[in-house]
């Protein structure tokens, strides 16, 4: 699955454009953004991670190869800007049953945090006063 860290910086640049989106009114449809969630695609980088066991093979059947990355994002940057604004899209690749070894299924899932934002009960018994 996708990092966490990765996941909730991605989620906070998203909320720039929301803040964007407020201050410029009329001219907010020029503002978009969102976010893809890929997991192991293979890079220089990634060597070590396809050879071990240990660490892959435990989320995904294979890694992607680039080309299989890119082709997933045309198919997302395909979508209507009205279905990506500040979306989170995570890719899953899972084996097709009864198809060739390394046949893969990607398909997009939605990602949401569940941001609620509550009054503290000791802040709003005791509030601070200030005068300017």
């Amino acid at each position: 699955m996708s990092v966490p860290g990765y996941a909730i910086a991605n989620w906070a640049v998203l909320q720039l454009p929301k803040v964007l989106e407020v201050n410029l009114g009329k001219l907010s449809n020029l503002v978009n953004a969102f976010s893809v969630l890929y997991p192991f695609v293979r890079t220089g980088m990634t060597g070590e991670y396809a050879e071990n066991v240990k660490v892959f093979g435990r989320w995904q059947p294979r890694m992607l190869e680039p080309h299989e990355a890119a082709m997933s994002l045309l198919q997302v940057l395909a979508r209507p800007t009205s279905e990506l604004r500040n979306g989170m899209f995570e890719a899953m690749v899972d084996p097709v049953e009864g198809a060739e070894e390394g046949e893969v299924r990607l398909t997009w899932k939605e990602v949401q945090f569940d941001v609620r934002e509550t009054i503290t009960p000791w802040s709003e018994a005791a509030p601070l006063r200030l005068k300017g």
